[in-house]
């Protein structure tokens, strides 16, 4: 077991992208997902029982999170950060998990297309503080709350190595960051 060599986190979930409910229809694809999320989160939870080891749900949609909170998950990672109708809701009526409010400029589909920003640190943070007070404003604990600044999400190269410098400015909203590379 991954605990057993000293994880802390684990992490289960996945993208649930435009072009996968292009071809399945959303409530098709919304059932599937649901399916699909609650074993994971099921098996990871039980072999994970006592570890000391937190279990962390990668998903945007409000019901996925709800019922991946509802069977054991203890973090959710939201690259929306909860901004879809009922996120908020979702995470809030768990007072004990923990929630990573993401920036990303665009969706997934067209993220990369051609980010810009007039100042790319100063945007981001003005965007995380405003999701850091509607969270707050939803009754989530700023303890509860971890701020990602979407490197790799809607942003060009230049824009991820300005953002590693510039931690500073996000720093002050006064919760921890979490920088995951991606891509």
């Amino acid at each position: 077991c991954f605990y057993k060599i000293g994880l802390q986190l684990f992490a289960a979930g996945g993208m649930e992208l435009a072009r996968d409910l292009k071809a399945e229809g959303r409530q098709v694809f919304l059932d599937w997902k649901l399916h699909d999320i609650g074993a994971t989160v099921e098996k990871a939870s039980a072999n994970l029982a006592g570890s000391g080891c937190d279990l962390l749900t990668v998903h945007a949609r409000p019901q996925v999170m709800a019922a991946a909170l509802g069977i054991g998950a203890d973090i959710v990672n939201d690259i929306h950060a909860l901004r879809r109708p009922g996120a908020l809701q979702a995470v809030a009526a768990h007072p004990s998990c923990g929630v990573c409010l993401m920036h990303m400029q665009g969706d997934p589909a067209s993220m990369q297309h051609a980010p810009g920003y007039a100042d790319v640190v100063d945007e981001v943070r003005a965007f995380l503080a405003g999701r850091l007070e509607q969270a707050r404003a939803a009754g989530i604990a700023a303890e509860r709350i971890v701020l990602d600044p979407g490197i790799g999400f809607g942003k060009s190269v230049a824009h991820n190595f300005a953002l590693l410098p510039g931690q500073r400015p996000l720093l002050r909203l006064g919760r921890p960051i979490l920088a995951g590379w991606s891509r």
